[in-house]
């Protein structure tokens, strides 16, 4: 049972993110109906609201455990204090990044049961998550909107097609798809690697092809819009750097810069994405790490990293516009 302390206490840190009415009180409810239950409830259970956006009268689903809300601020509050919303924009994303070192990995987060709905977990992240919330705290600061009302809305935005969040199809799955989306919808730039790229020649359908993985495609009408979704990827151009041309490349990458690994596995476009970062002028990679189990910041430069492992085989990279 919370005692009354604890309960004051989360009062005015959710004062402080200046949530909206709504999702305010939903939020404060939900704690008080912990406080008096009888423990048998997870106090880090995640919570589900309704956040009516004060510029839009569509309701969003949004999925969010008080941790988080928690977290947040606390990032915010040291974001406004040390004025990272003055930094170049490779310092300010590898500042957000780093912040978030060590918080452990969890797959499959955004799985979540029933409607879709806009899943914020930064106790637990996997690669894509760790890239799609440093990019999406990271504009919000350079916006100098410290709020979660900007911060559900960027991250929407990036996450999902015309960041518009309907049914399972809607979020971005193919991490080429979600770079052309967000290139689109004008948050980041491909970087230009001269004559070092080559075409990405092979069919994408992974999804539509173990769809035994993916709970959400027992809907039929889910795999169709998949398979039209995967046709789309494969008549666009891709290109991507050969691994073994990663280290030519180093002096057009910045600290910051968006890396997605691609693969040879079959059906699939990318297999691992991160942030590139600078240490001792060397290019290495700031991801969230399944076999680490934690955000880390690779041991080995980015190029050797792509070539200790027998999948991937070359990067694409982008460049977020903040």
């Amino acid at each position: 049972m919370f005692k009354q302390l604890q309960l004051e206490n989360l009062f005015q840190n959710m004062m402080i993110l200046n949530l909206p009415k709504p999702v305010f009180l939903a939020v404060f409810i939900a704690l008080i109906t912990f406080s008096c239950s009888n423990g048998q409830q997870d106090t880090n259970a995640t919570q589900t609201f309704t956040a009516e956006e004060q510029t839009d009268t569509i309701s969003q689903h949004i999925a969010i455990a008080p941790e988080d809300s928690l977290t947040l601020k606390a990032l915010l509050q040291k974001a406004r204090m040390e004025q990272w919303d003055t930094l170049p924009r490779e310092e300010l994303i590898s500042e957000v990044a780093k912040h978030f070192l060590r918080t452990r990995y969890v797959a499959g987060s955004l799985e979540q049961p029933g409607e879709e709905r806009l899943v914020i977990n930064l106790q637990g992240l996997d690669c894509t998550t760790y890239l799609e919330n440093v990019l999406a705290i990271s504009k919000i600061i350079s916006n100098k909107a410290f709020s979660f009302p900007d911060f559900s809305q960027q991250l929407t935005n990036i996450r999902y097609r015309e960041g518009k969040i309907e049914e399972y199809p809607s979020r971005l799955h193919y991490f080429t798809d979600w770079l052309h989306d967000n290139i689109e919808k004008g948050n980041i730039d491909l970087v230009k690697l001269s004559e070092l790229a080559e075409p990405l020649e092979k069919q994408i359908n992974f999804m539509t092809q173990h769809t035994g993985s993916y709970e959400k495609l027992s809907d039929t009408a889910f795999i169709s819009a998949i398979q039209a979704q995967e046709a789309e990827i494969n008549g666009r151009d891709v290109f991507y750097l050969p691994q073994e041309k990663i280290h030519l490349a180093e002096n057009l990458i910045s600290s910051g810069d968006i890396i997605a690994i691609t693969t040879s596995i079959p059906g699939l476009d990318v297999m691992h994405v991160g942030l590139a970062i600078k240490e001792n002028n060397k290019l290495h990679l700031i991801h969230a790490s399944s076999s680490l189990k934690e955000v880390v910041i690779s041991e080995k430069s980015l190029a050797n990293f792509v070539k200790s492992n027998k999948n991937m085989n070359g990067i694409i990279v982008a460049r977020a516009r903040i």
